[in-house]
């Protein structure tokens, strides 16, 4: 078991925490910029 201390895949699963903070971090940036893009579309379209 002392192996699995040092593999690779035990530092993956450390970094793990922190990429997936960052993943949601910028989805939820994504979905705030597609939403005000798809309002401002809308209401362009709406008064033309």
């Amino acid at each position: 078991l002392r192996f699995l201390d040092k593999s690779p895949f035990r530092n993956r699963m450390r970094r793990t925490d922190s990429e997936q903070a960052r993943i949601e971090m910028k989805s939820f940036e994504e979905t705030k910029y597609l939403r005000r893009y798809s309002e401002l579309k809308s209401s362009i379209g709406s008064n033309v």
